[in-house]
């Protein structure tokens, strides 16, 4: 199973919300990234807590990017110190990092099919869409206007 947490980036003292996330692919690392829709929260994924506090900690100590843990080391990283979504480096410099993530991203889960789940990676925290969400909050059902008390959600819904 995958886990998910998002953390408030913008000091609210919050602290960080998980939830489980089914059908995404056997993990052996970690992604963590500040390209979050709409908040732009910090939000990781992963398969073991120690890989994804690692790529936590990278996108915090570089202000905001993408970055690919496996085994306790960085694999990949992006920074986006601008607001954790924008880079001053040139678009040649910009795209082969994204590149690199996504070659990281490749080694260490199994997507199926890959690009909708590299994807959703930056819309799952995306409360505006209909399903449950993972929000500062906490997981936020958008159909039925909740927030939910247990991170377990069924397969057929909130």
């Amino acid at each position: 199973m995958t886990r998910m947490a998002t953390i408030n980036r913008f000091g609210s003292g919050a602290r960080p919300k998980v939830a489980f996330l089914g059908s995404w692919g056997k993990w052996t690392g970690a992604f963590a990234s500040t390209v979050s829709h709409d908040a732009h929260n910090l939000a990781i994924f992963g398969g073991d807590e120690e890989n994804m506090a690692i790529a936590a900690n990278a996108v915090i100590e570089m202000n905001g990017c993408l970055a690919v843990v496996s085994d306790g080391k960085i694999l990949a990283r992006l920074p986006l110190p601008i607001a954790g979504l924008v880079s001053e480096a040139a678009t040649l410099e910009i795209a082969d990092g994204l590149r690199e993530i996504r070659k990281a991203m490749d080694t260490i889960v199994e997507w199926n099919p890959p690009y909708l789940v590299f994807k959703a990676c930056f819309g799952a925290s995306l409360v505006c869409n209909p399903g449950p969400h993972l929000s500062d909050m906490g997981i936020v059902d958008t159909e039925n206007g909740t927030v939910l008390d247990s991170p377990v959600v069924s397969q057929s819904g909130a």
